[in-house]
């Protein structure tokens, strides 16, 4: 999921697993798939599944293709396009710190986050990843959420959570709400309707 190019994403569960799923039936389906964006640029930048991207690949080639900082129009690589990797261990920088450290250096273009089990990485993996990064111009730290196991999906959350609170947090919109009762049709100012009320959730 390339987030600067998703549209009209609501970041609730519901809504991103919907999108998710329509994305994997597309990939899965006998026929044509999503729009190209080479072939078809108008379709592909109205789909749903624009920026959705489902594709075959081991660890080590998207890890490449993900921590490839941008380039100029001329193909130089962007002095701006700064890409961290963040590859989770028992026994990395606490989180906290390493988001402290790279909010030292320049803008970053890209995190990548890289979750293992609970047995976590071998060093033929590390190393492996580790030149992965290097040949794609990125840099690479090792993180640690501490010393409890947690579930892949857990330790995604709270990886989001100190992103989002330590380095960027995108704006979104106002949240919908669903307690409010809207005034009957036919009153401006819901004068003579039922009274607008918020349900209580004791």
């Amino acid at each position: 999921i390339s987030g600067a190019l998703v549209r009209d994403l609501r970041p609730d569960e519901a809504a991103i697993g919907a999108r998710v799923r329509a994305g994997l039936d597309a990939a899965l389906a006998v026929g044509p798939g999503p729009p190209d964006a080479a072939q078809d640029p108008e379709a592909w930048s109205a789909s749903p599944l624009r920026g959705f991207e489902v594709a075959a690949r081991t660890v080590t080639k998207e890890l490449r293709s993900a921590a490839r900082p941008l380039e100029t129009p001329g193909g130089e690589k962007d002095a701006a396009s700064r890409v961290a990797v963040l590859l989770m261990s028992a026994t990395g920088e606490p989180i906290a710190c390493a988001c402290a450290r790279l909010r030292e250096g320049p803008p970053l273009a890209g995190v990548v986050a890289i979750v293992g089990d609970d047995r976590g990485f071998t060093e033929e993996d590390c190393a492996q990843y580790e030149a992965a990064v290097a040949k794609a111009g990125a840099e690479v730290l090792h993180v640690s959420l501490g010393g409890t196991t947690l579930l892949a999906s857990h330790a995604i959350v709270i990886l989001q959570h100190y992103l989002d609170e330590k380095l960027h947090r995108c704006e979104v919109g106002r949240a919908r709400e669903y307690a409010v009762m809207r005034p009957a049709a036919g009153s401006a100012d819901g004068a003579g309707a039922t009274n607008s009320k918020r349900r209580r959730c004791d």
